[in-house]
């Protein structure tokens, strides 16, 4: 215990000398050699822990630029000696060095950006806009790429920024493809909280880019934007400036485009829909806006989606429906009740084209909402095979969901696949 008494002592008296000495040859200085040797004594001092002398080391590094001070902090900070090990702190005093030429300062931030992503990032920076270094974008892009990947969130809005303004190298992506990298990277830093990369999002939703827009209708609507000048404004407002949720899908979708037109349709006395003419009918793309008045039924409805040639939406998935139908009906049990109407239509061929992938479809949108009869319907066609691959496990399921509600004919079905060793 003395022994380690007493070699305290002597590291705290070394380095009060060392430290005292660096405060005489800054007083002493001559032009340069003076202040290197200032630089060399607190340097030592620092590394024994003395906090007066990291003081005066950071104060030449920063306020007087001094090259050497520099790059010795950043060796201290990058192997924490004398201070707390920092990778961001070592980053930081190696860039200083390295942009007024330290002739070992680069060579140790680049082996330093092998693994850390810190060093990365910064590196990736200099190399951009030629900082210290000569200017290779190439050589940028693959350092944020490393950095980004590891989660640094700095590193993944300056990746989404070379994206954006088009300097990566990448003849197989068009220009479309690189903003969807931008929107890609921004949304990861964004999520980080950095402020910028949610703003770089806006920009992209206002230049009419789609993701950036879906982007921030899901992941940042409940987020503010700093517009500059101490201005915020909620995403919320952005995208309703900018766009309208369809209904059914729960995209976005711009209000204004090129080439785009929209049919009305009313739904009941409190939805209107909108369609876009003249879209992809793979698309997803419709919008339900409040407080119109008129009326459309579901089979109406469902008929016009059939045969309307300039109709959006996928025709062939109806449980897209699901949510817009839902809202044009007074209760559940009305929807329930109209869909499984519609699938004994077509099952029996009344008034429509007999179908029995038709009358799966209507059966099954309210058999997923619980719905009996719907469910021993379905049952049914498993059983028989018909509009849908036969299968006995599956008749079983439905039979048994029907049957647990109380529903007669479901119980006498399920109880004779039982008795016949079936499903």
């Amino acid at each position: 215990m003395a022994q380690i008494r007493s070699n305290n002592i002597m590291i705290k008296f070394i380095s009060n000398t060392q430290y005292r000495l660096g405060k005489q040859c800054e007083t002493d200085q001559a032009e340069g050699q003076g202040y290197e040797k200032s630089v060399k004594w607190h340097t030592l001092a620092a590394k024994k822990g003395h906090a007066k002398a990291l003081k005066t080391l950071k104060r030449m590094a920063f306020t007087d630029s001094h090259v050497h001070a520099q790059f010795n902090l950043a060796c201290m900070f990058r192997d924490g000696e004398g201070v707390g090990q920092s990778s961001q702190e070592a980053v930081k005093y190696y860039r200083k060095a390295t942009v007024q030429d330290h002739e070992m300062a680069l060579d140790s931030l680049i082996e330093m950006a092998k693994t850390d992503k810190f060093a990365q990032n910064k590196l990736g920076h200099m190399y951009e806009f030629g900082h210290g270094v000569e200017r290779n974008e190439d050589k940028a892009f693959k350092l944020y790429t490393l950095a980004a990947k590891q989660g640094h969130a700095l590193a993944q809005y300056n990746l989404g920024g070379m994206y954006r303004e088009e300097k990566v190298f990448a003849p197989q992506m068009n220009k479309e493809d690189k903003m969807k990298e931008a929107a890609k990277w921004y949304t990861l830093a964004a999520q980080q909280g950095s402020q910028d990369a949610l703003n770089r999002l806006v920009e992209l939703a206002k230049s009419g880019n789609q993701d950036a827009l879906q982007i921030l209708g899901t992941d940042f609507v409940d987020n503010i934007v700093t517009l500059g000048q101490d201005k915020t404004k909620p995403v919320t407002d952005i995208l309703n400036e900018l766009s309208f949720e369809c209904a059914i899908s729960k995209d976005r979708y711009f209000k204004r485009d090129e080439g785009q037109e929209w049919k009305e349709i009313k739904l009941g006395d409190r939805h209107t829909l909108f369609f876009r003419k003249g879209a992809d009918k793979s698309m997803q793309d419709a919008y339900v806006q409040v407080g119109e008045e008129g009326y459309m039924s579901i089979e109406n409805l469902v008929q016009w989606l059939e045969q309307e040639v300039t109709c959006p939406i996928n025709r062939d998935d109806l449980s897209l429906y699901w949510p817009l139908l839902q809202s044009v009906q007074k209760t559940p049990e009305d929807f329930n009740n109209e869909c499984c109407r519609l699938g004994s239509e077509y099952y029996h061929g009344e008034g429509v084209n007999q179908s029995d992938e038709k009358a799966f479809e209507w059966y099954k949108l309210a058999a997923d909402q619980g719905y009996a009869l719907a469910q021993d319907n379905l049952g049914f066609l498993y059983k028989e095979g018909l509009g849908v691959e036969q299968s006995d496990e599956e008749a079983v399921k439905w039979f048994k969901l029907a049957a647990e509600q109380g529903h007669t004919e479901a119980q006498y079905s399920l109880g004779w696949m039982y008795d016949n060793g079936e499903g």
